[in-house]
């Protein structure tokens, strides 16, 4: 079964597992209408399909390669 991990975390977080993605190139391991903007959408879609979290099908429609989705996140007391 091919599972895509989403997870929510602090912007310092994310930024720096960006930037040791974008040194090494390598990814680590690891749809809904709401009326937005199509260009916004696009911009989206393009991001997401070069992080291999979707794909562009022979029909030319956006697939999404995953049975499941896992959503972690971290809570910390104020």
């Amino acid at each position: 079964m091919k599972t895509v991990l989403l997870d929510v975390r602090p912007p310092e977080d994310a930024m720096r597992d960006f930037v040791d993605v974008w040194k090494t190139g390598k990814a680590q391991k690891a749809v809904r209408r709401v009326g937005r903007d199509i260009k916004a959408v696009h911009s989206d879609l393009t991001a997401l399909r070069k992080a291999g979290v979707v794909d562009r099908a022979e029909s030319g429609r956006v697939e999404f390669p995953y049975e499941t989705i896992k959503v972690e996140f971290m809570l910390r007391a104020a």
